[in-house]
């Protein structure tokens, strides 16, 4: 992914920003609430200091500030229209809240300033999808792919996709795709038997699902597991 605001470290540079690098050295040792006071303190003496917006951006929305971290990204295309890392970003957050409206647009001003944006054409399918668009979403993933035709998430996506429209065997290609290319696919595995169920191939509906489950178990998330350990039950009755 193209990162335009990333910034030449030289000496001038340094100090006239030092708030802002210290900020930097502190979220990489996971001092969060010191980098945050130093990209403050950067903001009180650079208010137009774009950077700082971003990093401030990222690190709000790691740590579960979403509205703040959308203000940031705000701010940060206010002072800088054409980075397109900043829409994606805030194109990320938006969903994280459920607006996919406001995803949408970010993604498609991501894709009009860069075209070759594989994971914009993914996420924005995933937000029409999401909003009941399943051929809109497909259109997405079918450019995703173009553009990076070894995309796991792509193919599982737009297996879903698929397989909202009606065609399973689609989808159970797509899913086979996704696991090629990532063994570790819990949901993908997952899904493809629920696609198998749907086709009536029991035994294969099976053999995914005691997979996923069994993935899903060594991930430590047991109420998923639970969920499949109860329809893998219901399929060998």
């Amino acid at each position: 992914m193209p990162q335009p605001l990333a910034v030449e470290m030289n000496a001038e540079e340094f100090y006239s920003h030092f708030f802002y690098y210290r900020g930097m050295r502190r979220a990489q040792e996971s001092d969060y609430l010191g980098a945050l006071a130093d990209w403050n303190q950067e903001l009180r003496l650079n208010p137009d200091f774009a950077p700082a917006y971003f990093d401030r951006a990222n690190l709000r929305r790691q740590i579960g500030d979403i509205r703040g971290a959308i203000e940031d990204y705000t701010q940060v295309i206010k002072l800088c229209p054409d980075c397109a890392d900043a829409y994606f970003k805030r194109g990320n957050a938006y969903r994280e809240l459920g607006d996919n409206h406001s995803a949408i647009k970010d993604y498609t001003q991501v894709i009009k300033l860069n075209p070759k944006w594989a994971e914009a054409y993914n996420n924005r399918g995933n937000a029409r999808r999401e909003l009941g668009d399943a051929k809109g979403a497909l259109e997405d993933y079918d450019r995703a792919l173009a553009l990076k035709p070894n995309y796991a998430k792509a193919y599982y996506n737009r297996g879903l996709s698929r397989r909202i429209l009606g065609n399973l065997l689609g989808a159970i290609e797509d899913y086979n795709q996704a696991i090629r290319l990532n063994p570790e696919y819990a949901t993908a595995y997952v899904n493809r038997g629920l696609t198998y169920s749907a086709l009536g191939a029991k035994q294969k509906a099976i053999t995914d699902l005691q997979q996923g489950a069994k993935m899903f178990l060594q991930y430590g998330h047991l109420g998923v597991y639970r969920k499949l350990v109860e329809n893998i039950r219901k399929l060998q009755e």
